[in-house]
Parts: C-alpha cells; structure tokens; sequence
C-alpha cells in the first residue's frame, strides 16, 4: 500500500501545482491497511478520473479523499477484503450511469483508464476483484475497488 500511495503522492504532487488551492486532497488509511499489498498503479485511473473530471471541470475545484479499510465479511468463510475508495465532491455521475459498466468498448470514448482497471481486477483476481461507484448525497462520487486481502 505505501508504494502504491507513495506513486500517486507524485503525481498529486503535479496535479497540486496546476490546480492550486481548487484541489483538496485527503487520506484517511486504516493502520492494518498499510501492510496489504495491492496492484501497482490500480489507483492512478481513479485518481485521474476525479481531477479530470471533477476538480478540472469545476471553477471552484473540489476535494478528492482517498480511504483505505479492511471490510469485514460475515459469511461462511468469515473472510476480509481490502476496500479502496476514491472520493469526489463534485456533481457525480448522470442518473442511472455506473462506472463499473464502462466496459473496455468504451475506450475509445475516453475510458481507458477506468476499462484497463477493470479488465485488470478480472485478470488478476476474477470475481473477488470488484470495482463500483456511486453518487454521494448532495453530491459527489465514490469509486470503491474491493480486493482479496493480502499482507506483506
């Protein structure tokens, strides 16, 4: 997780300059997060998604909160997952528009950032790879990626 964290503290880092005062950065990483492996760069679309399209887009700008949490799941297998949320608070998504339905043929649309993230969760994890969003009340948008838990 801090490799992954310290690849996008670079490139905030630019983006920090450019935007200035309108982008607004927080992160709020659970201690036992910090020593769970994740893929590299699997957040960099994310991020890049919320500064090009919300925080770009808005004269004001906006805040961008990254979080990261071991989920608990009661089931027969009393398993943990990792979730990773990059949040927004900027108008979110058109009514009924989900982001995990950008399938790769929306590439060529300007989703290929958000398709080879998908696509990579399938590769790399099948069905315990999940990547969601929705809108935030009164507004904004939260992508969350949920992955199998794994420790240094």
């Amino acid at each position: 997780m801090q490799t992954e964290l310290d690849n996008l503290n670079r490139y905030l880092s630019i983006e920090k300059v450019r935007f200035e005062e309108r982008l607004r950065l927080h992160t709020e990483i659970d201690q036992q997060a910090w020593k769970t492996l994740v893929p590299s760069l699997i957040l960099q679309p994310l991020i890049e998604n919320a500064v090009k399209f919300a925080i770009a887009e808005s004269e004001t700008g906006g805040s961008i909160s990254l979080k990261a949490e071991i989920e608990k799941h009661h089931d027969a297998e009393s398993s943990e997952i990792l979730l990773l949320q990059v949040i927004d608070d900027v108008p979110g998504l058109s009514q009924g528009q989900k982001i995990n339905e950008l399938q790769p043929a929306t590439a060529s649309k300007g989703g290929v950032g958000l398709s080879n993230t998908i696509e990579r969760l399938q590769v790399l994890y099948g069905e315990n790879g999940q990547l969601s969003s929705h809108n935030i009340e009164p507004h904004g948008l939260a992508v969350s990626i949920r992955l199998p838990l794994e420790y240094q």
